[in-house]
């Protein structure tokens, strides 16, 4: 359910590989959503995979629990998104 309580569909997944603002490099699967503009990461996800997620007020990111790497999460309006850039395309997926 979105938040203006449309009915949202899962039409599949999507392996995304990156580079995040501050270098770090993001290897995440995404589930694509009908009608949606962006892509949902799961947050239960990015902790099974060893990963440290804080939304706090004084500060949003995605931590790697081995290196410390951290991603910033940005707050726009009442959306978090991450920034990052496309490093390749991966075959089949």
């Amino acid at each position: 359910m979105s938040a203006s309580e449309d009915p949202i569909y899962n039409i599949g997944e999507k392996r995304i590989k990156g580079i995040g603002e501050e270098w770090t490099q993001v290897d995440l699967v995404s589930q694509v959503g009908s009608s949606m503009a962006g892509l949902l990461i799961a947050v239960v996800d990015l902790i099974d995979k060893g990963n440290r997620v804080v939304l706090d007020s004084n500060g949003k990111y995605i931590e790697d629990k081995k290196t410390g790497a951290q991603t910033a999460i940005h707050r726009r309006g009442r959306k978090l998104e991450v920034d990052m850039g496309s490093k390749e395309e991966i075959p089949g997926d």
